[in-house]
C-alpha cells in the first residue's frame, strides 16, 4: 500500500554548509541513496519550532552528518536560495504518511574546517547519509551535484568563491585562514 502523500505546497527551510579547509578546497559528499553518484555538501532542515536560527543549525547538521566539530563560521550568504525539491520526505513519526515540498528554501554559510581529517566520521550519528566524502573546488561543484541544485550551487560558488581566493591567499602568506 502506498504511503499517504499531504502537499504542503511549502518550501521547506533549510541551511546549506559550505565548509572550506586550509588548501581552499571544499567538503562534499556522495549520498548513500544517490544512486547518480552526485556529490553535495552537507545540508539539513531548520528546527520548525522556531528555536533553532541557520547558524546553530548549520553547526549541528555538520557534526551530524560529518562528525565535525572544528569548524568556525566564517561567512552568511545573506539571500535565501530556493530551488524545487522533487522528491516525498516521511513525515516524523509517521512512517505511513510523507510529506511533498515544493522545494527547499536555504540559507548557506561558509565554514572553515581548521581540525584534522581523522575527526571526520560519517557513521557519527547512526544512520550514515553520506557514502564518501572529497576535498573539491568550490567551482566544480555545480556541475557535480544533482540537476535540481545546481543552479544554487553556482549562486553559492558566485557568493563565497572570491572570500576563499581572497583568504586562501592570506593562508599562504602565514596570516590565519579566517583573519578579515
Amino acid at each position: 500500500m502506498a504511503p499517504l502523500v499531504i502537499d504542503t505546497g511549502e518550501f521547506r527551510r533549510n541551511v546549506g554548509v559550505c565548509l572550506v579547509n586550509s588548501a581552499g578546497l571544499v567538503w562534499a559528499g556522495r549520498r548513500v541513496d544517490d544512486r547518480l553518484g552526485t556529490w553535495q555538501m552537507p545540508q539539513g532542515g531548520i528546527d520548525a519550532g522556531g528555536w533553532e536560527n541557520p547558524m546553530t543549525a548549520a553547526v549541528r547538521e555538520l557534526r551530524e552528518e560529518t562528525g565535525i566539530t572544528s569548524a568556525r563560521l566564517v561567512q552568511v550568504m545573506d539571500p535565501w536560495l530556493d530551488y524545487e525539491y522533487p522528491t516525498e520526505v516521511p513525515m516524523p513519526g509517521r512512517p505511513d504518511t510523507r510529506l511533498r515540498y515544493r522545494g527547499q528554501t536555504q540559507k548557506w554559510c561558509l565554514m572553515y574546517f581548521y581540525g584534522s581529517e581523522s575527526e571526520i566520521d560519517l557513521e557519527r550519528h547512526g544512520e550514515r547519509e553520506f557514502s564518501e566524502y572529497a576535498w573539491l573546488p568550490l567551482e566544480a561543484l555545480p556541475e557535480k551535484v544533482v540537476s535540481f541544485k545546481q543552479r544554487s550551487y553556482a549562486q553559492v560558488s558566485r557568493a563565497f568563491g572570491p572570500t576563499i581566493r581572497r583568504r586562501f591567499e592570506q593562508h599562504q602568506l602565514k596570516e590565519p585562514w579566517w583573519i578579515d
